[in-house]
């Protein structure tokens, strides 16, 4: 049963990840989806050493997000003029290369907890869930910059990110609902 709660710690934590704004203001603070995020990852860490090196990523995120609670909105062609954007483009670098590492971490946990579960449908469900987070998310990192010139795919790749929160969220149901507890 408690493993069933970590897996609900880490759906209720990726959906406080989704970006939803109004007025600048995050109503669904990262830094809270990253605090249930580790507390999931703490109840699941014995379970295998990817929780563990997951919950350590973890960490650093709740911290490093909560400067995005609130945002102020400038025009896209003035956002590289204001030194802060630089400084925040920077933070916002090192919180997706966190956020990749911890996701892959988790992603590999799940496939191992299925593998040893004889689960073969939700190993492979995590693993191509891991694939395509890092993939949208590395292709939005990569066209931010660009995001003028190149808004018709930006506008995509968000659509695309949307989709695989929503994936995310489905897998941390999937693993809730198949509790993977070790065939003996």
């Amino acid at each position: 049963m408690e493993e069933k709660i970590n897996y609900k710690l880490l759906f209720w934590g990726f959906i406080f990840l989704f970006y939803f704004r109004i007025g600048g203001l995050d109503i669904l603070p990262d830094c809270v989806g990253y605090y249930l995020i580790f507390k999931g990852l703490s109840g699941l860490s014995e379970k295998n050493d990817y929780f563990g090196k997951a919950k350590h990523f973890a960490m650093p995120l709740i911290i490093l997000s909560i400067p995005s609670i609130y945002t102020v909105s400038k025009p896209l062609n003035a956002l590289w003029n204001d030194p802060l954007t630089v400084i925040s483009f920077g933070l916002g670098l090192v919180v997706v290369l966190l956020d990749l590492v911890m996701v892959y971490n988790l992603c590999q946990g799940i496939a191992k907890e299925a593998h040893q579960a004889q689960d073969s449908g939700l190993q492979s469900m995590a693993i191509n869930r891991m694939k395509w987070y890092m993939g949208v998310n590395i292709a939005m990192t990569l066209m931010l910059p660009f995001a003028i010139s190149l808004l018709p795919l930006i506008i995509v790749l968000a659509i695309a990110s949307l989709i695989v929160y929503i994936l995310m969220i489905k897998l941390m149901d999937e693993a809730s609902k198949a509790q993977l507890d070790l065939v003996i």
